[in-house]
C-alpha cells in the first residue's frame, strides 16, 4: 500500500470517526474535537508512513512541532489506558486493524487494551 493509499485512509477514517471533514481539519481552529482529530490523523500518518515531519504537518496545513506534540499525546492516551478516552482507543484500534497492523491487543485476564510498546513511535 502506497503512502497516499494509507494517508487516504487514515483521513477518511479520522474524519468519519470524528464527524469532521478534511477542509475542516486544515483550518487553525481549535474548536472541540478539531484539535485531537488532527493529533490522531498525525500519530498515524507519522506510524505508517515514511514522510518527514515537515511533510506529514503539510498535509493539514501545520508544522512539525504539531506532529511532534500529536504523537506524544496519542502516546499518552494509550499508554496511560484512560476510561475517559475508551471510544479514541477503541477507534485507534480499528483503524490500525484496517491497516493491518495491530498496536493494540485486548488483554482478557485484565479486562483492559494493552499497548504493544515496541509499536509506539517515540
Amino acid at each position: 500500500m502506497t503512502n497516499n493509499n494509507k494517508i487516504n485512509i487514515i483521513i477518511a477514517g479520522v474524519c468519519s470517526h470524528f464527524k469532521t471533514n478534511i477542509l475542516a481539519l486544515k483550518l487553525h481552529s481549535r474548536k472541540n474535537p478539531l484539535p485531537l482529530a488532527r493529533q490522531t490523523a498525525f500519530y498515524f500518518i507519522r506510524k505508517h508512513t515514511d514522510l518527514s515531519l515537515s511533510e506529514i504537518g503539510r498535509i493539514l496545513n501545520k508544522n512539525h512541532t504539531s506532529v511532534i506534540y500529536a504523537n506524544k499525546v496519542i502516546n499518552n492516551i494509550l499508554s496511560l489506558n484512560l476510561k475517559s478516552e475508551a471510544n479514541l482507543i477503541n477507534f485507534i484500534f480499528e483503524l490500525e486493524h484496517k491497516l493491518q497492523i495491530n498496536v493494540i491487543n485486548y488483554n482478557k485476564k485484565k479486562k483492559r487494551w494493552m499497548i504493544n510498546q515496541n509499536a509506539l513511535i517515540k
